[in-house]
């Protein structure tokens, strides 16, 4: 079963937004913000690509809602 965290989007007006973990490939700090990257299939080929997400939380924050 899928585990989801609740965050907060840092460009969307702080609107939640629910993050499968199983989904995060990493978690980094930016200038201003948080990122969370997530990966995301593509395409029918079996592709993928990399979705960033700003949200207000911590890196600290965030890794504590993972670890």
């Amino acid at each position: 079963m899928a585990r989801f965290i609740e965050l907060h989007d840092a460009v969307n007006d702080g609107k939640p937004v629910l993050i499968n973990v199983d989904w995060i490939a990493s978690v980094s700090i930016s200038v201003e913000h948080t990122a969370v990257h997530i990966g995301v299939k593509s395409d029918r080929n079996g592709g993928s690509r990399l979705f960033s997400i700003s949200v207000k939380e911590s890196y600290y924050a965030v890794k504590e809602m993972l670890v």
